[in-house]
């Protein structure tokens, strides 16, 4: 049987993206409009409140997202990429002594 609910094997698969923003009300002792938001990958939730106007806070969140997806992209590339480019380097300097 499948579940609706995603694998907590598959998340770090997935990317996060922002699933909502609001308005809310502010924070006691605090002024001006205030914006909650939700930002998801897979079961994993992340639920901040950000003060500005509808379109900056956007903005900001949108940039927290990207940033999100870029460090999890780095942490799922293959290792085996560094290791290709140092043999490639050392082949170069190999060639490169051979040559003079």
């Amino acid at each position: 049987m499948y579940s609706s609910k995603p694998s907590k094997y598959l998340a770090h698969e997935l990317p996060f993206r922002l699933e909502s923003l609001v308005a809310t009300d502010s924070p006691e002792g605090s002024e001006g409009d205030w914006y909650r938001y939700v930002i998801v990958q897979g079961a994993n939730h992340i639920t901040g409140v950000r003060c500005g106007g509808e379109n900056e806070v956007k903005s900001i969140v949108r940039e927290m997202v990207d940033r999100l997806n870029e460090r999890r992209e780095g942490k799922a590339r293959p290792k085996a990429k560094t290791v290709q480019s140092a043999a490639k380097s050392n082949a170069a300097a190999a060639a490169s002594q051979t040559a003079t």
